[in-house]
């Protein structure tokens, strides 16, 4: 027996119907560590984000939305599942090897969508759990092409040795990995690139769903001070 669920908000039937016969194509692009003053329409300082911007002014803006935890890893797993992470058994950040991640019991977003007719990828950091049970395509999504955890996890920590030891950093592509210590200068591109050409090859599919996690550029370690804050790269990656 399929013990497997998700929780939804309610909709009335009729919007459950309008659904049903028009279903929605999503894309929602999730990045760690930027701030709400962090976009121009948000009154950041130094630099602009037009096409977020833009967005923003065509779009409708949830301003009291909050994250269930305020780490990744619990986080997404909340995301995936419409459950707070910590009564799923969910907490925290898994590392390399960890020995807990996203359980095979619980329906996910990409799952349910599966079920549907959805075409679905994942492309960025995953952290919800590396071995291979815990991974995306065992966990509702077609394509996956990231990191299994955060991109500081690696031989290059600048604490590496004093209080880490992490192994080695993977890139996969599905379930297997392609490379490792890849350079990281190209992620938010090379996610960014992979998204349009899911769309493009699934166009005949009506329903998609992708989920791109944006982080290199954003992730406090690669940030030393403020200044760099609004350096080019950032600016650009946003």
């Amino acid at each position: 027996m399929n013990k497997k669920h998700l929780l939804l908000p309610m909709l009335s039937v009729p919007a459950y119907a309008a659904l049903a016969s028009n279903p929605t194509n999503f894309i929602i692009i999730n990045m760690d560590d930027v701030g709400y003053g962090d976009f121009s329409f948000n009154s950041a300082y130094g630099y602009t984000t037009p096409n977020i911007d833009k967005m923003a002014a065509e779009g409708m803006r949830l301003t009291h939305f909050l994250a269930v935890q305020p780490i990744s890893g619990a986080s997404r797993a909340g995301l995936l599942t419409g459950c707070y992470p910590n009564r799923i058994g969910f907490s925290g950040a898994p590392g390399p090897g960890s020995d807990y991640g996203i359980h095979p019991e619980e329906m996910t977003i990409g799952e349910l969508l599966k079920q549907k007719g959805y075409a679905t990828a994942v492309f960025g950091k995953w952290h919800l759990g590396d071995a291979h049970a815990f991974m995306p395509l065992q966990n509702g999504f077609d394509e996956y092409y990231g990191l299994p955890y955060s991109n500081d996890m690696w031989p290059f920590h600048p604490q590496q040795g004093e209080i880490f030891n992490f192994p080695d950093l993977p890139t996969y592509e599905g379930n297997n990995i392609v490379g490792y210590n890849t350079d990281q200068s190209r992620f938010t591109t090379d996610y960014t690139d992979r998204t349009i050409d899911f769309i493009r090859k699934n166009k005949k599919i009506l329903s998609l769903f992708i989920w791109l996690i944006l982080c290199r550029m954003s992730h406090s370690l690669f940030l030393k001070n403020l200044q760099e804050r609004v350096n080019r790269d950032y600016t650009e990656m946003l």
